[in-house]
């Protein structure tokens, strides 16, 4: 690894930065999760109904 990149993941400033871009990545995957299962769970349940009416 060059000195240049060592001096840089040194950095505060950096580290904080690329802590955020992780954390930014980690809640839209959650929230992309939590949409998916909520959609499931309602063709699931729209699914039932149709299955209980017949």
């Amino acid at each position: 690894m060059s000195g240049t990149i060592k001096n840089l993941i040194r950095n505060a400033n950096y580290r904080t930065w690329l802590e955020d871009i992780k954390s930014r990545v980690r809640s839209a995957q959650l929230k992309a999760s939590v949409r998916v299962n909520t959609t499931f769970l309602e063709m699931y349940w729209d699914l039932g109904s149709d299955i209980a009416a017949k």
